[in-house]
């Protein structure tokens, strides 16, 4: 909306619009808007969401990151959620602490969800 409460832009289907983008594809403030909306509430609520019925966790094999071994956790999302992947990988240290997601997967036609060190404890 503008300053006179006027509708300036509105998109219906914001998935949809990413159709069949590529890393050079330019994003419209539209994009930018639903993609920001469903990654930011995504990883804030991450923590909370995946204790929700509906999500599927499986504990997956650690990796190495600078020395350090890193536990794995598999969480499949539900059909309801927007976001980049329906499975994404997420991997802890000792600190209980995870790196943010890998960002983009989902719009640019990428399937792999994982992610490198938020606190779980």
């Amino acid at each position: 909306m503008d300053a006179e409460g006027k509708l300036i832009a509105e998109r219906d289907e914001g998935r949809e619009a990413f159709g069949d983008h590529g890393f050079d594809t330019r994003w419209d403030p539209l994009n930018l808007a639903y993609f920001n909306g469903y990654a930011m509430w995504t990883y804030h609520a991450l923590p909370f969401l995946i204790g929700e019925p509906h999500y599927e966790l499986e504990a997956i094999a650690p990796v190495l990151l600078e020395g350090r071994e890193l536990r794995g956790l598999l969480v499949r999302f539900p059909e309801n959620i927007h976001t980049h992947t329906r499975e994404q990988r997420l991997y802890f240290g000792e600190d209980g602490l995870s790196a943010p997601p890998r960002l983009f997967r989902r719009c640019l036609g990428k399937r792999d969800g994982g992610s490198l060190p938020f606190a779980l404890r």
